[in-house]
């Protein structure tokens, strides 16, 4: 059993959406947060929100926030007693857990072994098996080979936690079968194609993987699951995942404060206590321009509008006048709604897409609209071959609406008229032309009239 640790300050190893994520927890729980920066993001909203920052380098990650002595110096400087990796960058390497655990810090994630038994691969599949779970093979060939096998596969994860007192507890499971390269784009929870008894499997089957691999944390356990109900393991991410916000929404639970918890040597709570309701879907905006081909968009944002309202929840890492560097993934937001069910939630997500409003960089805002409004997405019987099977239809412009054309055009014409008529009361009144709005060369006018000001 691990030793009660007490965390009263914690360095934030990532940058971004995430960071900014896991300042905000902190702090909620009374604990001081520790940003660190490279030069590119000297600017960001997890650097500004945190409670001190250390700098840690040049732009490029490999000189910054992927150098583990850098982060442990930063540890020392700031007198830090816990890291906390995020879900990106170095949150899998074994190197920084083990250094981190060596400095006498506490680790907010998986032990070292663990971390190197999923880096090596061959030795995670191994365990699995040995645990008696079904496991897809292991080389590019046999994937491909049992996929060939799998009729319209799913990629499904489960949400698992672990403590070091030998309790485990599962969230439930995200399907995240929406991806381009390799990268999830819109995630939900629950999954709208499980039933009730595959569901329980998969959740149990998790349960063991994680056992399998002595797990300390929160994790997922990811599956391919085709349409007749037959899954196996593809693979354990024993790390926060950016789908994370679905099911906090669904559970109410907040993952990063488990997390926490777990790592000063708290317990997990018990599976009977955790419930789940309603429907989460998530997207990821992007700076990405999908007419050429998704291509990262860098640039400075030069205005920027989150959506609200009831069930919406942006968990972004930028702002207004935030310069997106060519450095780093493009992600700006993670962008999530809940409602009592699916259809809801898909449409109050809808909504807020049409909401969010950025200028200075192309974003993937339309196409993620285009996704959730498409037929298969919105009857749930979708695979992992959506993008492809229907990209023409996503990159699609959608037809003006005329009715909200009107509507501008005559907003235009009475600005146009209100204009014109400010410009000829300054010309009545003899007022000077030169410089000024036209509302502070009326002003002028109405003084020199001795009207009211």
């Amino acid at each position: 059993m691990s030793q009660p640790k007490r965390i009263r300050k914690v360095l934030v190893a990532t940058r971004g959406e995430i960071a900014v994520r896991i300042v905000r927890t902190c702090q909620e729980m009374g604990l001081q947060a520790v940003a660190v920066y490279s030069d590119a993001d000297r600017g960001a909203l997890h650097v500004r929100s945190a409670d001190e920052a250390v700098h840690l380098g040049p732009a490029p990650a490999r000189e910054s926030y992927l150098v583990v002595e850098r982060l442990l110096d930063a540890a020392r400087r700031s007198g830090a007693d816990a890291v906390h990796p995020g879900c990106g960058l170095l949150s899998g390497r074994a190197d920084l857990a083990r250094a981190v655990e060596a400095a006498g810090l506490a680790f907010v994630g998986p032990r070292p072994e663990t971390l190197e038994a999923l880096q090596e691969k061959a030795p995670a599949r191994a365990r699995l098996r040995a645990a008696g779970l079904p496991v897809v093979p292991g080389s590019d060939e046999e994937r491909l080979e049992h996929e060939r096998t799998l009729a319209g596969p799913r990629r499904v994860e489960v949400q698992v936690v672990r403590d070091g007192r030998g309790g485990a507890v599962h969230l439930g499971e995200r399907e995240g079968s929406i991806r381009r390269r390799q990268q999830k784009v819109i995630e939900e929870s629950p999954s709208p194609r499980l039933d009730e008894p595959l569901r329980q499997a998969l959740c149990q089957a998790a349960l063991q993987a994680a056992a399998a691999l002595d797990l300390r944390g929160a994790g997922t356990v990811e599956f391919l699951v085709d349409a007749a109900g037959r899954f196996a393991v593809l693979e354990v991410h024993a790390r926060l995942q950016v789908g994370h916000p679905v099911t906090e929404l669904v559970t109410g639970l907040d993952l990063v404060r488990l997390q926490l918890e777990v790592a000063a040597g708290g317990a997990v709570p018990d599976q009977a206590a955790v419930a789940r309701r309603g429907h989460a879907v998530e997207v990821r905006i992007l700076a990405e321009d999908p007419a050429r081909d998704f291509r990262p968009s860098p640039g400075k944002i030069t205005y920027l509008r989150v959506p609200g309202g009831p069930g919406v929840r942006d968990d972004g890492g930028v702002y207004g006048g935030f310069v997106v560097s060519p450095h780093y993934d493009p992600l700006l937001s993670t962008l999530c709604a809940w409602a009592p069910d699916r259809p809801q939630a898909v449409a109050r997500l809808a909504r807020a897409l049409r909401d969010y409003v950025v200028h200075g960089v192309a974003t993937n805002v339309a196409w993620l609209g285009a996704a959730l409004g498409h037929p298969a997405f919105r009857s749930g019987d979708y695979d992992t071959g959506f993008c492809a099977a229907h990209a023409r239809a996503l990159l699609a412009r959608p037809e003006p609406d005329l009715e909200e054309v009107a509507l501008i055009a005559a907003a235009v014409a009475c600005w146009r008229r209100d204009h014109a008529e400010a410009e000829a009361a300054a010309a009545r009144a003899g007022a000077v032309t030169a410089g000024g709005s036209a509302w502070a060369r009326q002003g002028r006018a109405r003084a020199l009239r001795g009207g009211p000001r």
